[in-house]
């Protein structure tokens, strides 16, 4: 009897953002209320049918202009001396809520802005610029300006020039603030790969540097490898800040209803080459912006349009190939596979899988692994384990037998990829829970992990030579 496939659930990306990490405000703009509108003959102010000339507005419309850049403002107020980076995420993160802002207006509402929310946000800044341009050409407030000098690269065409034009006109009656030679001034001086031996997901940062001495941050973004790859997070941190939230040398910080394997995943951070990590990072935004049912992070959004200033101006290394395993890999790993202790027992078990069978599933495992998973045939983690029960429930119809001989298959593969990497006992017994919990909707979780805890704490009992009393 043949049953439906089973439906796809959506796995989220682990965060690369550290504690206390700066984020835009969203105030100062209400989607729902839309915005101004301008034309040939003027400015439509939201919910008005009143034109105002561009070339004489009247004071009484110079405040709604002000109230779309009212947080903006406040918050540049408040940073005048600060680092040119902080100036970008607030511009990165005023331009973000746009797009959010266009997103809303669209027939579907929910997830992250598409590219075309984009390109409408992009036009809404040039309005919205040029008009603020217009409003500071008599008597400029500082904290305005601050605003136009730090949105100049989202602009061009006529908005860009009459934001110049006010701004200069600023400069020779007021004092610039600090940031304001350096900001958008930024060069690359080195890059960082970031993971951990399970290879789920990458962080990739490009280390910048500003003229005038400012602290160097990184743009890191984190690559989700099992279902892309895609970026699904973005932030732009020091050195420091992030390695104290992603430390190289140790496991993930596990807490009380945290899965223990995850300290058993040493994370790594080395240099890495500038022009292939801004490949890789323009390729996986691409991913993410083509597909609605991403799972991004918040910090995405906020970051994307700074980022992808960045990447449109960094020379990017040329597109790798597509890694490929061929026929003489496939055979020969599947013949290894056979020949190990692992896979004794296969064709006895009921059912039983010959192997014929065995070759044909460890087949869809390259598939996989090609496809979807990196490329690495014997990369198999807790995660990528469960996105490939799933993957395979939507490219197979399988019966319960069917089923019963994956899980023996996929059991003996498993223990046989991790052998071969020495990846430690508990990341094991992590895949081989989720394994089941993917092929039997009914069994809990919980119950399943605190038996493979038991048979851990068994086993190491006997490495260590004594024995555990029953009531242990």
């Amino acid at each position: 009897m043949s049953r439906k496939r089973k439906g796809n659930k959506k796995r989220r990306g682990g965060r690369v953002t550290p504690p206390g990490g700066h984020r835009a405000p969203s105030g100062g703009l209400d989607p729902a209320s839309g915005f101004p509108v301008r034309s040939g003959d003027g400015w439509t102010p939201s919910g008005s049918t009143h034109l105002v000339q561009p070339e004489a507005p009247s004071k009484s419309d110079q405040p709604n202009v002000h109230e779309v850049f009212s947080a903006m403002a406040e918050q540049l107020g408040q940073q005048r001396d600060g680092h040119p980076a902080e100036i970008e995420e607030l511009a990165s993160g005023f331009v973000s809520i746009l797009a959010l802002a266009a997103a809303e207006s669209d027939d579907e509402v929910g997830g992250s802005p598409s590219p075309d929310d984009r390109t409408q946000a992009l036009k809404m800044l040039g309005v919205a610029v040029t008009l603020l341009a217009e409003a500071e050409r008599i008597h400029p407030q500082p904290n305005y300006i601050d605003c136009l000098r730090a949105l100049e690269p989202f602009v061009d065409g006529n908005a860009a020039e009459e934001l110049r034009m006010a701004v200069d006109r600023a400069d020779g009656r007021s004092l610039a603030p600090a940031w304001a030679d350096a900001v958008w001034k930024a060069a690359p001086v080195g890059a960082w790969r970031a993971g951990d031996l399970l290879g789920d997901s990458l962080n990739l940062g490009i280390e910048l540097a500003w003229p005038g001495g400012f602290e160097n941050r990184v743009l890191f973004g984190s690559l989700i490898i099992t279902e892309g790859p895609f970026v699904n997070d973005l932030v732009l941190a020091t050195l420091d800040e992030f390695t104290e939230v992603y430390t190289p040398g140790t496991g993930h910080p596990v807490g009380p209803d945290g899965r223990p394997y995850l300290a058993d995943a040493i994370r790594f951070l080395e240099p890495a080459d500038v022009a292939k990590v801004a490949r890789d990072l323009a390729q996986g935004m691409a991913i993410a912006f083509s597909d609605p049912d991403a799972p991004l992070q918040p910090g995405f959004d906020a970051l994307a349009p700074l980022a992808g200033l960045l990447l449109g101006r960094l020379r990017a290394a040329p597109p790798e190939e597509p890694t490929h395993i061929d026929e003489h890999e496939r055979s020969g790993a599947v013949a290894a596979f056979l020949d190990s202790p692992e896979a004794a027992g296969l064709a006895d078990a009921q059912p039983p899988a010959t192997h014929a069978q065995v070759g044909q599933l460890c087949d869809r495992c390259f598939d996989y692994a090609e496809a979807r998973a990196g490329g690495d045939p014997f990369r198999w983690s807790p995660l990528a384990v469960a996105a490939f029960v799933d993957w395979y429930h939507h490219t197979e119809i399988v019966s319960d037998e069917d089923d019963e001989r994956l899980r023996r298959i996929l059991d003996a593969w498993i223990r046989y990829c991790h052998r071969r990497k020495g990846w430690p006992a508990s990341i094991t017994d992590e895949a081989l829970l989720r394994l089941e919990t993917q092929l039997n909707e009914a069994a809990d979780p919980t119950e399943l992990w605190e038996q493979s805890l038991n048979d851990g704490l068994e086993r190491m009992a006997d490495e260590l030579g004594f024995e555990l009393p029953d009531e242990a």
